[in-house]
């Protein structure tokens, strides 16, 4: 089950009014959801559409390689760390 008290429908909604041109600002104002909470919704939303909102069970094992990649990405300034997020929908 899910710790956000958002529904993803929700969050899919909230992401694309951000993505069609709302400032996260007005958002945040209007929906009670921080603006870089916005800004992360919309990232995700973009990089997996509504599957990155997908009600996820338990924590994911990654596997050595794996990390490697996500800090060798980080390092060479390829990709920042909310772009790995929502890249490969982890969390932080």
């Amino acid at each position: 089950m899910s710790k956000s008290p958002f529904t993803p429908e929700f969050r899919e909604m909230v992401s694309k009014l951000f993505l069609d041109g709302e400032s996260s600002i007005e958002l945040s104002k209007k929906y009670g959801v921080s603006a870089y909470t916005v800004r992360k919704w919309a990232l995700r939303y973009k990089e997996q559409g509504i599957e990155a909102f997908a009600n996820h069970v338990g924590n994911k094992a990654y596997s050595l390689e794996f990390k490697q990649q996500c800090v060798e990405l980080y390092l060479s300034g390829t990709l920042s760390i909310d772009e790995i997020v929502a890249k490969y929908c982890i969390s932080a």
